[in-house]
């Protein structure tokens, strides 16, 4: 099962519809930061293989408009989850 966060599949579809690539976009970040930001790191937040920094998040806010608290919320390929990436506990359903 692929699991990203809501902020990775908001990202993904704000360079689709701008035919745009993730490249282009770590471009944007080095020239916010100040300093390089790779392809692959765009991509490994992108995908959820890795948590993206604050200061990622946001860049990535300041240039997309999408919220940089929606890099905490998980989501699978059913749809959102209930946790968090922080740790939340799951909750129950009563049954």
């Amino acid at each position: 099962m692929t699991a990203r966060t809501r902020g990775g599949r908001k990202l993904h579809e704000w360079l689709k519809d701008r035919e745009r690539n993730q490249q282009w976009f770590a471009e944007q970040l080095s020239e916010e930061r100040g300093e390089r930001v790779y392809q692959s790191s765009v991509s490994a937040w992108v995908r959820g293989a890795s948590q993206i920094p604050l200061w990622a998040a946001l860049a990535v806010q300041k240039l997309t408009g999408i919220p940089a608290d929606n890099w905490t919320e998980m989501e699978t390929a059913e749809g959102p989850s209930l946790a968090k990436r922080s740790g939340g506990a799951r909750h129950r359903q009563a049954g």
